[in-house]
Formats: structure tokens, sequence, C-alpha cells
């Protein structure tokens, strides 16, 4: 970039791309859930992650995307499963 390009683009209508996204009508925001799953110990960690409008959006899709992984891999029907108990931590 010469002299005259770099005074072009110091002086001219030169926006910051992070400002132009923020705003936008159909921008969405990155959102991270994880759910925990365990008895006495950690049994398991699960961790989704999604971009959506809004934070409840996010963590009702989210969480619901986590059950389903839990019940695939544990599900309630086997043995020693129904005594699992999970919780869930949101990030956003």
């Amino acid at each position: 970039m010469d002299k005259a390009e770099m005074e072009a683009a110091w002086n001219g209508s030169l926006i910051n791309a992070n400002k132009i996204n923020r705003f936008k009508e159909g921008k969405k925001n990155l959102y991270k859930c994880t759910m925990t799953i365990f008895k006495n110990v950690t049994v398991d960690i699960f961790t989704e992650s999604g971009y959506y409008k809004t934070a409840n959006e996010a963590k009702f899709a989210l969480e619901n995307k986590l059950r389903e992984l839990k019940h695939e891999k544990y599900p309630y029907t086997e043995g020693d499963n129904k005594d699992l108990r999970w919780s869930f931590s949101f990030v956003g």
C-alpha cells in the first residue's frame, strides 16, 4: 500500500466491520451450553454451541440438543441410567 492509498483509507469512509455486523438485523451471536452428567462423580460432559438471535432461543435449542445426546448415550430404560442427574451451564 502506498502513501496515497493509506491516506485515502485513513481519511475515507472506512467503517469497523464489527460495528457493521453487530447491528445488522440478521446477525446472530454465538452461545454455548454445557451439560454435566453425574451420579456421585462426574460421568460425562457434553457441550453444544451455535449462533442464535436471542439468549432464550439459544438456551432452549442447545439444552434440547444436549438432552437428545444424553438420551442416545445413556437411555433411561437401561439399568443404572435411571440414577443419573444432570445440570446445565449456559454461556451467552
